[in-house]
């Protein structure tokens, strides 16, 4: 596998012999919502560690992603972060293990892969989903559907599969029939070209929308078709871009602070930096939030 992957690991166990850099390189997409804000903060925290931040774009492509690993690896950086939700499936998944267990450490900010040795931070996706969820419950919604981007129903699964299991769970516990019980129910849900997100909006009283893009392809849904925020229809968005609150009605949100993350690296990075396998098949899930906004009030509120 290494070879066809063109990468040996003996080659990186080479490179730790020459020293260290004391650099902590992170591949992330720098186009996402507050990444300048986190890079800043994680910058901070590799400091106190003696260490400086080098950041590599990976573009939200995993092909890019997997390049941008492979350069970190040659610029014999001491420790590798690679940041953002991922599919199990990702293409790098083996390398990324093979440098890993070469004795470079990595930390996976993702949705981990079952058989991983490398250290990972994830959010609990499933407690996402269940606490929007159940915020729409308390607000006596009772007709509550999923929906996501057309591609991610169809697409990898890993993340919204996760997140509809937690619709589910709070929807069992309040006695109240799922609007989807699948994946492809997902996807009928939220399709565009059938009318599937016309339909939902019409017919139900409260949406989860599995992403703030997602929200706000909602919101229009609902504009175009003369159905009343919050009135008539509740949102509650799954992400953190701070351009939601700029919506109106302003959106509700389960959000992942972005400090519990830069601690939670902080924390792995201490043990890592000393043993690369100090962490190895360990994680940490770290705990959402609930963000109250307009869009899944009570029209009595």
């Amino acid at each position: 596998m290494a070879e066809q992957l063109g990468y040996r690991p003996n080659r990186v166990a080479r490179q730790l012999r020459a020293g260290r850099r004391h650099a902590v390189g992170i591949v992330t997409a720098l186009s996402v919502p507050n990444a300048a804000n986190f890079l800043r903060s994680l910058a901070t925290e590799v400091k106190r560690l003696g260490h400086q931040l080098e950041i590599m774009d990976g573009g939200l492509d995993p092909e890019i992603e997997l390049e941008a690993l492979r350069t970190m690896v040659e610029q014999q950086v001491d420790a590798i972060v690679l940041l953002g939700d991922r599919d199990p499936a990702w293409p790098g998944t083996d390398e990324l293990e093979e440098v890993h267990g070469a004795g470079l450490p990595c930390i996976a900010v993702s949705v981990r892969c079952p058989r991983a040795q490398v250290p990972f931070i994830t959010s609990d996706h499933v407690r996402m989903a269940e606490l929007a969820t159940e915020h729409l419950v308390a607000g006596n919604r009772t007709r509550i559907a999923l929906v996501s981007e057309p591609d991610a129903a169809t697409g990898p699964t890993a993340l919204l599969g996760l997140r509809l299991r937690g619709y589910l769970k709070a929807l069992q516990a309040a006695g109240l029939p799922p609007m989807a019980r699948t994946l492809a129910d997902v996807s009928r849900l939220s399709g565009e070209s059938d009318g599937g997100l016309v339909s939902c909006v019409q017919t139900c009283d409260a949406i989860v929308a599995s992403s703030d893009i997602t929200a706000l392809r909602v919101i229009r849904t609902a504009r175009e078709q003369g159905v009343a925020l919050p009135s008539n229809l509740a949102v509650v968005a799954i992400g953190e871009s701070p351009l939601v609150e700029l919506v109106s009605p302003r959106l509700s949100q389960v959000v992942q602070p972005h400090a519990d993350y830069v601690h939670a690296i902080s924390r792995i990075l201490r043990d890592v930096l000393q043993d690369s396998h100090g962490w190895d098949g360990r994680s940490i899930v770290t705990e959402p939030r609930l963000i109250v906004r307009e869009s899944s009030l009570n029209g009595s509120n």
